[in-house]
């Protein structure tokens, strides 16, 4: 699939309606070389929180009668109870040059990736997937939707185009994703609504859940050497801006980024130790 890609001016309102800060985002390099990795290592570990907390419900202002239903949890904090484990975290290599082949879904040349809208809520909140990828987006709800993206920060718009009920739109130029970025998505008429689409140019990266083993994180046949380990989690408080009585936009805390050294021996386990994130403060 070749397609050009676009890149619109920003939206200056845009920015004022959602305060965000820049995320960390992946370097752009040489292409990343598919081989066959023998006896290869494994880098396993585990993201926590560093205590309870009440996790903030987010106010669901209107469309609730098509499809966005009643108040929610916030997305941006999803934990498990039990033992603290934190999903939507990002982990995977800096950088590397040559290794695994993609996942089945990333192979084809003609590669596509959906974003759903269900819920009014971005069906995945964090996901992956592999540059030159065109961007799928679909509607389940009876709501309009006005989806805007942005590369890296919310001074860059890459996309911003409306979305119709019962709709899925493949062929939306600006949505083919050809660099490696942080892919920030917002909703223009349902403040509440955000995701993130990690950009990425090799296949070394996996997203913690906080249902199936908890905070949990497997990288799988890594070659011999040594590494840097990025953990990324988009930043967890979110505050409602208001004008005039009404709820207009949200911010947000700064993503968190940390990045481990890591030597990888062939055919060895490395187990991290627990990386463990303070509990966002109540704003």
């Amino acid at each position: 699939m070749k397609r050009l890609l676009a890149v619109t001016s920003a939206c200056a309102l845009a920015v004022l309606a959602f305060a965000a800060y820049p995320s960390a985002a992946p370097a752009e390099g040489d292409d990343y070389k598919v081989v066959e990795v023998k006896n290869g290592g494994t880098i396993k570990g585990v993201v926590r929180l560093s205590a309870k907390v009440v996790v903030p419900t987010i106010k669901v202002t209107k469309d609730k009668d098509k499809g966005c239903g009643d108040d929610h949890a916030s997305e941006r904090l999803v934990v498990d109870e039990a033992t603290l484990g934190l999903g939507n975290c990002l982990v995977y290599l800096k950088a590397i040059a040559a290794g695994k082949d993609w996942p089945e879904s990333m192979k084809s040349e003609d590669r596509t990736f959906l974003l759903d809208q269900k819920g009014c809520k971005y069906l995945p909140h964090v996901a992956w997937f592999r540059t030159a990828t065109q961007l799928v987006i679909g509607n389940d709800d009876k709501a309009e939707h006005n989806i805007h993206g942005y590369r890296n920060s919310m001074s860059d718009t890459q996309f911003n185009v409306s979305s119709e009920p019962g709709s899925k739109k493949d062929n939306i130029e600006q949505a083919f994703l050809e660099k490696p970025a942080i892919y920030i998505v917002k909703c223009d008429i349902h403040p509440w609504m955000n995701a993130y689409a990690h950009v990425v140019e090799h296949p070394y990266y996996v997203l913690t859940s906080a249902t199936e083993k908890p905070g949990e994180f497997v990288l799988e046949n890594v070659p011999e050497g040594e590494y840097t380990l990025v953990v990324w989690k988009e930043g967890m408080g979110e505050k409602a801006v208001e004008s005039d009585g009404k709820i207009s936009s949200y911010t947000y805390d700064a993503d968190i980024v940390k990045e481990f050294p890591v030597k990888v021996e062939a055919g060895k386990t490395v187990e991290m130790p627990p990386y463990v994130i303070d509990a966002p403060v109540a704003r």
